[in-house]
């Protein structure tokens, strides 16, 4: 938040500069110009909006450099049991480790039909997880890339969920042989 300090007397450096350690950004004198005033506030505010873009796009870039997948989704349910999910955020990560391409906005029974039969604890999970915000952590192997996966499962809010995973196939296969 931009401070600008209005003094009506105060013409002294010394408590003008404790003024700015203290996080002013500016100090004017009464009398001042109103549109002077008008002007500052209006460079400060656009600052702060810059800085704000900037930081988005660095958000932004982190979560798509992310090496784990992300998924965030909207669980659907049906007589109280998890029927269907809705993809509302996904990262380069997760369609590189799933690949599945353009799925934000699709439901998972659309971008891959018979999951839910194929793989019920994904829904069991991800609807637990949803319906009471309990976090939970489970490894799983998915047998229409032929991968493992760590994954972690927690809600954002009430019928949400946000899963974060990574592939450990090469783990488990040492695990395995050994």
């Amino acid at each position: 938040l931009p401070i600008i300090f209005v003094t009506a007397g105060m013409n002294d450096a010394q408590l003008q500069f404790k003024g700015y350690t203290l996080g002013a950004v500016d100090y004017l004198i009464k009398p001042f110009e109103p549109h002077i005033l008008k002007s500052k506030v209006k460079v400060f505010c656009e600052l702060y909006s810059q800085r704000k873009k900037l930081e988005l796009a660095h958000q932004e870039q982190l979560f798509n450099t992310m090496r784990e997948g992300y998924a965030h989704c909207r669980m659907y349910y049906e007589n109280g049991q998890p029927r269907d999910y809705l993809y509302l955020k996904v990262n380069t990560a997760f369609e590189q480790l799933t690949g599945l391409k353009n799925v934000e906005g699709r439901k998972v029974s659309e971008v891959i039909p018979g999951l839910r039969e194929s793989s019920p604890d994904f829904f069991e999970i991800f609807g637990r997880v949803a319906a009471t915000g309990n976090p939970e952590l489970f490894e799983s192997h998915v047998e229409r890339l032929d991968r493992w996966f760590s994954i972690s499962v927690y809600s954002t809010e009430k019928e949400h969920f946000v899963c974060v995973f990574q592939d450990i196939t090469e783990r488990r296969r040492s695990e395995q042989e050994l």
